[in-house]
């Protein structure tokens, strides 16, 4: 069996941290994106409906004139 120093270990440990560290700053920003990317999808999503609900009500009012 080879012993090896804390020397040697410390430092992969560092960058295994800093890994992780660099992996949960990105699921942040991933769940950021997408956050906003269904905020814009429901805004889109309300207009649409606000549209067609003017168009039925104009389409309505057609039918009484």
């Amino acid at each position: 069996m080879v012993r090896v120093s804390a020397a040697v270990i410390q430092p992969q440990l560092a960058h295994e941290r800093e890994a992780t560290r660099f992996e949960g700053r990105r699921t942040i920003s991933d769940a950021w994106v997408l956050m906003t990317d269904l905020a814009v999808a429901l805004s889109w999503a309300c207009e649409v409906m606000q549209t067609a609900t003017c168009a039925g009500w104009t389409a309505a009012s057609d039918l009484y004139d």
